[in-house]
């Protein structure tokens, strides 16, 4: 009977202790989907941040007066420990950096006669949590928004969620106003779906059942769409020795073939 209660409430700490870290993951979403938007609304960026310097390379972070979820109204960076959030205050911020995004030039604008550089920036934070007993680190998470730079470096203003011309740079493309979409640089390609052609000569057939036919998602058949063309990735054919009676059998030809579709500029 001991060894049965034993085992009984070890079970039961196992779950709790199970449930206990997935409240902790949870609570690192919403804590992380918080500040996210925080980041992305015009006024409580620029409230955080303004006056702040950019850096080009990863930096410690330090938000002042923070009163989203998990904050405290006080200041949030490295070290923070997260009050007022779902689970328990035993999460806490391990580090928190933040760089302008590399590879994505800044744009010159002008405000009020002003030249301001439009730039994108990221904000790294990596959670750590209390969970039985021991220190349990959380994956790291990343957010971007917009910013905009004075002629000192520092943060001027906000402008929230970046644009679609502003997803189409991370891309490494060029943003094409008349369709809204984003469009392959002079060296650059973009796909546009896959898909999978499996066949046999003969029934039954192994290529079908190891990997099913599927269409393209964009034109819903076994074709590229119109301006992309299609590049084999997987080309395999196999004999493979099939019963079709009780004493009888037969060779069937396999064939799977895959594609990607890649629209390359001219």
């Amino acid at each position: 009977m001991s060894l049965v209660s034993v085992g009984v409430a070890s079970a039961i700490y196992g779950l709790m202790t199970s449930q206990k870290g997935i409240m902790n993951r949870i609570d690192a979403g919403e804590f992380t989907g918080a500040l996210a938007r925080s980041m992305t609304e015009k006024m409580s960026c620029s409230s955080y941040l303004n006056g702040t310097p950019t850096p080009a390379d990863w930096t410690p972070l330090t938000i002042p007066n923070y009163r989203g979820y998990g904050g405290s109204g006080g200041a949030l960076g490295p070290g923070t420990v997260l009050g007022g959030t779902a689970a328990n205050p035993t999460m806490w911020v391990q580090n928190m950096q933040w760089r302008m995004k590399p590879g994505i030039p800044a744009e010159t604008v002008v405000v009020d006669g002003e030249p301001k550089a439009r730039t994108i920036m990221q904000v790294r934070i990596e959670l750590n949590t209390r969970e039985a007993g021991r220190v349990s680190p959380l994956p790291a998470r990343e957010v971007e928004f917009v910013v905009l730079r004075n002629a000192a470096n520092q943060v001027s203003d906000c402008e929230g969620t970046p644009s679609m011309e502003d997803a189409c740079k991370a891309l490494g493309t060029t943003y094409d106003p008349a369709t809204a979409s984003c469009l392959p640089g002079k060296e650059e390609c973009i796909m546009r779906g896959t898909y999978i052609n499996s066949y046999c000569n003969s029934t039954p057939c192994q290529a079908t059942s190891k990997s099913p036919p599927r269409t393209n998602e964009y034109t819903g058949n076994y074709t590229c769409p119109s301006g992309s063309n299609p590049v084999t990735t997987f080309d395999y054919t196999w004999t493979s020795n099939e019963q079709v009676g009780k004493k009888s059998f037969r060779q069937v030809q396999n064939t799977i073939k895959a594609y990607i579709c890649l629209q390359c500029p001219e």
